[in-house]
């Protein structure tokens, strides 16, 4: 019977009599589809309005709160000539210094404070001042013996890190004036080690990427070059350090968040194993997904600093606070201990290839460990190159990223997230459709595309685990099959991306996001700088053949590097932080020697 038939049929009905005519229906029908695409148009355009009114509502505040500072340095002058004393001077000196009473902390915070915001102006690196940081200032000058061992220490703060009275927004609008009711377990414990945290730092919208960058913000660019991503989602943070606003910070880090961006600005971080620090008051956008798990992790200009940084946090003080935190206190005997490692090396890990000057600096850093006297072998992880879609992209987008998704539906997507949130916001068939039109042209973005459609159901999310749990097996028997102490290898297949590219690189976070997957312990360190010969070996096809659609963005990228910083990455099983960190000390007095 056809549709016109059984609407006939259905008139004559008692029930139906009243129903107008399908003729009536048919002239109404324009008119009802204009009145839904008006009322549409105008709750669209209402919201951008509210959302556009909070934005400027928020920035004002944000203003306000620079004023506030610059007012607070103008009524406190400070000699040029003692601010850049201030400011050359080491972690250990500073600390020093100010446990001796040389140097008052007001004097310090006024020196950085003065120093951040000039170098904010340049890069918008700074979110916001923590206007508290001159009362705990105070309070440090007016301490008599004894005094904590950060007492005085300046230390910038990644956004997503909460702070009683702040925003924690994650880059967006959602958490927009919704301040955290206390700080961050980490936050209480630098506060009573006598630190002073001073500034808050740039993240990009929903951590998601190696970009830096979010509507409520905007973009930080590179310290030394504008055209240039600092990395992510620590980008504020690595500008801050790198620019010399700032002499340690805390970061976050879940596949490379703090690593990649101190490689890119040229200084040095901490990926702890999950547990060594507290991650309670780590903002998170999906905290339901516990597979792969971010940490907290201590960043600063340089290994003594981060030694420093690191000892402070893994204190009796953290333990007490937080009980889910193992109580494994500094282990300094392991830090300075001078017996020789075995320490494995890999330049490549079968995803996106390494320009020459990343795999020069694995190699510099072999060179300089083995003046310390180290043994450096040929190391080559198990099916390295299968690790990054099936097992760390695979729980990310686990929930089709709906945790994410749910936040985001009145917001403003980033540049930098359009990939992410296209493979997301698309149907199912559609990504793997073109997943598939990938595979030839890329076979690592292919098989990255695919893992956001999700899983489908809780028997392949248990398989995923099972995935990891068996990874993680067959690389411990690979290490503890050639006797490794640590391993070294690139942070990241190339320096600093330009700005256009940050966000499409994400598989190039492969490197770090290996171990985040393992739980294994990782530094990076700046070990040497983009050469004029490097780059022209990345402009040769014979050296770097680009055959991917993303090592083509590689080698796009790399025109106009030279001097970038390059940086390796420190490698130790669980639980030993403190010889990582001993690693990147050899390493850095090894390229001394």
């Amino acid at each position: 019977m056809s549709v016109w038939k059984m609407w006939q049929k259905l008139r004559e009905s008692a029930i139906l009599a009243d129903v107008p005519s399908m003729e009536s229906l048919q002239h109404a029908a324009p008119t009802i589809v204009g009145c839904c695409v008006a009322a549409w148009a105008v709750r669209a355009a209402w919201r951008k309005h509210a959302f556009n009114q909070k934005l400027s509502k928020k920035r004002s505040q944000l203003e306000a709160s620079m004023n506030k500072l610059r007012q607070q340095l103008y009524q406190y002058p400070l000699s040029l000539t003692t601010r850049e004393y201030i400011l050359s001077l080491s972690l250990t000196d500073l600390q020093h210094k100010l446990q001796r009473g040389d140097l008052t902390a007001m004097d310090v915070l006024r020196a950085y404070q003065s120093r951040a915001l000039e170098v904010d102006e340049k890069m918008n690196c700074v979110v916001e001042p923590i206007l508290e940081a001159e009362e705990l200032a105070m309070l440090c000058d007016s301490k008599t013996d004894p005094k904590g061992p950060l007492h005085g220490i300046p230390v910038s703060v990644k956004e997503n890190i909460e702070l009683k009275g702040y925003d924690c927004t994650g880059g967006m609008e959602y958490y927009v004036n919704k301040p955290v009711a206390q700080d961050a377990v980490v936050i209480q414990v630098l506060k009573q080690q006598g630190a002073i945290p001073f500034m808050r730092t740039n993240i990009p919208q929903t951590l998601y990427s190696y970009a830096c960058s979010n509507p409520i913000y905007g973009v930080t660019t590179h310290p030394k070059d504008p055209t240039r991503s600092p990395g992510g989602s620590s980008g504020g943070e690595g500008a801050l350090l790198g620019a010399g606003g700032s002499i340690c910070g805390l970061g976050t880090d879940i596949g490379g968040s703090v690593r990649v961006p101190a490689q890119m600005c040229g200084v040095c971080a901490l990926k702890p194993t999950r547990g060594r620090l507290s991650p309670e008051g780590h903002f998170t956008v999906n905290p339901g997904q516990t597979l792969v798990q971010g940490v907290v992790g201590p960043m600063a200009q340089d290994v003594e600093g981060l030694v420093k940084l690191t000892e402070a946090l893994m204190a009796p003080e953290m333990f007490a606070r937080d009980p889910q935190v193992v109580p494994i206190p500094f282990r300094k005997e392991m830090y300075e201990s001078t017996c020789p490692l075995k320490i494995g090396f890999y330049t490549w890990d079968g995803n996106i290839r390494p320009v020459p000057a990343t795999i020069r600096a694995v190699h510099v850093a072999k060179t300089a460990l083995e003046k310390i006297g180290h043994k450096v072998v040929s190391f080559s992880p198990p099916q390295i190159a299968t690790v990054f879609p099936s097992m760390f992209v695979a729980p990310m987008g686990g929930d089709r990223c709906q945790s994410v998704m749910e936040r985001m539906a009145n917001d403003h997507v980033d540049e930098s997230l359009t990939l992410v949130y296209a493979a997301c916001s698309i149907p199912t068939w559609l990504v793997t459709l073109i997943s598939k039109a990938l595979q030839p042209l890329d076979p690592v973005l292919a098989k990255s595309f695919q893992k956001f459609t999700g899983v489908k159901s809780v028997y392949d999310w248990y398989k995923v685990a099972v995935r990891i749990q068996n990874y993680r097996k067959e690389f411990l028997e690979h290490w503890r099959r050639q006797d490794l102490d640590a391993v070294i290898c690139p942070v990241y297949p190339c320096p600093a991306v330009v700005l256009s590219s940050a966000g499409k690189l994400t598989a190039g976070g492969s490197y770090c996001a290996l171990y985040n997957v393992l739980r294994y312990s990782a530094g990076s360190i700046p070990v040497t700088t983009v050469t004029e010969a490097d780059v022209q070996e990345v402009a040769d096809p014979k050296v770097y053949p680009a055959t991917t659609l993303l090592e083509k963005l590689v080698k796009r990228g790399s025109k106009g590097s030279e001097g970038l910083p390059v940086s390796v990455q420190c490698v130790c099983l669980p639980y030993h932080e403190e010889q990582v960190l001993r690693v990147m000390h050899d390493v850095e007095r090894g390229l001394r020697t």
